[in-house]
């Protein structure tokens, strides 16, 4: 029997006390993008990095510079710090665009020899939104040194990328976000009969959110987002929570009468799997038809409610259809759970992502 080929993980924070969680079932299994459910290979990661106070205090300054020119993010310092453990891995797998792109230009240079995988989901807005000749010349320079790009957003971002990158489009694969379904399941407890929304990436909707709100002044809102992110509102009739561990996030999806979830144009399907972890806990959630959406096997009204981007009507018909007729918002929560389960669940990712690491090591 040959050895299992290793592929080192390299994520954006350390993970060491979110998987002890995992062990005993306080966190999900879909935040590691395959890392517990893999089995053929090999995996390695570290969180030795993250304890480079100094230097990442320089990192951040750092950002705030590359920012001017590339929106998402250049963490170089770390990615130097991780070279001798890249070097010993048969594969790399960047988990984001922020270690990925450091990593293909060490290679460039010389500093580091194993295949690259990089899984990205933004990269595509990230650029548009720079519209700097200067970051696109470089990335599309040190871009070929990755051998294989993974998007968990749309394969219409994968069609993008390959034509803005000058990259082969079979250099890329679309596998959807797959959904921990034994952590985020239905659970019938007390309802707080209030709306809830979640959310910490720049793409949500909160001026059109705040609009709904104010619509609805006898309707109760919850917002579960990061402290800083939105500004806080006087209105009564929302409650903000910051930074909740992932049992309490359960707990209020369970606790809520749906889930509201708004956001701007983007490529990438914005807030997937927010909506995907609600859906899998049997609550129907109105979300944003924005590019890549329509890929996915959903029926409006059966599995989940989409609305048009910015379209402050469409949303208060979806909030009112679903006030009236609690039959409606439990035929879509069951029907959400069955297609979530049966096709966006974490084994069927990690399965596929498993065939491209397959494809890429033995090639």
């Amino acid at each position: 029997m040959r050895p299992k080929k290793s592929f080192f993980y390299v994520f954006r924070r350390p993970i060491t006390k979110n998987l002890h969680l995992t062990k005993y079932n306080k966190n999900p299994h879909d935040l590691y993008y395959g890392l517990t459910k893999i089995k053929k290979f090999n995996l390695i990661y570290t969180d030795e990095v993250f304890k480079h106070k100094f230097l990442l205090f320089f990192q951040y300054y750092l950002n705030l510079f590359v920012s001017l020119f590339y929106k998402s993010g250049f963490s170089i310092i770390p990615t130097l710090l991780l070279i001798p453990k890249l070097n010993i891995a048969d594969c790399i797998f960047a988990t984001v665009d922020t270690y990925g792109l450091p990593i293909a230009l060490l290679k460039k240079l010389g500093f580091i020899k194993p295949k690259i995988i990089l899984n990205t989901i933004g990269m595509y807005d990230g650029l548009i939104k720079s519209n700097n000749p200067i970051s696109l010349f470089i990335i599309r320079n040190i871009i070929n040194q990755i051998d294989h790009i993974v998007s968990g957003g749309s394969f219409s971002e994968c069609k993008l990328l390959s034509k803005m990158l000058r990259i082969p489009i079979n250099r890329f694969s679309f596998i959807p976000f797959g959904i921990d379904t034994q952590f985020f399941y239905k659970k019938s407890i007390k309802s707080t009969n209030e709306i809830l929304t979640i959310g910490a990436d720049i793409y949500r909707n909160w001026d059109l959110f705040f609009q709904v709100v104010k619509y609805f002044p006898n309707e109760k809102f919850r917002v579960i987002t990061h402290k800083g992110l939105i500004k806080t509102t006087t209105l009564n009739n929302v409650i903000f929570e910051y930074n909740v561990n992932y049992e309490t996030l359960r707990k209020r999806v369970w606790q809520s009468k749906f889930v509201l979830l708004l956001t701007k144009t983007n490529h990438y399907f914005s807030g997937q799997s927010t909506a995907f972890r609600c859906m899998s806990c049997e609550k129907p959630v109105i979300f944003t038809k924005t590019s890549g959406v329509g890929e996915y096997q959903f029926i409006n009204y059966k599995h989940c409610v989409v609305i048009p981007p910015y379209d402050f009507n469409s949303a208060i018909l979806a909030i009112n259809k679903l006030n009236k007729s609690q039959s409606l918002r439990e035929k879509i929560g069951r029907n959400a759970r069955k297609i979530i389960k049966s096709k966006y669940n974490i084994n069927m990712y990690a399965n596929k992502l498993e065939q491209v690491f397959k494809k890429i090591i033995y090639n």
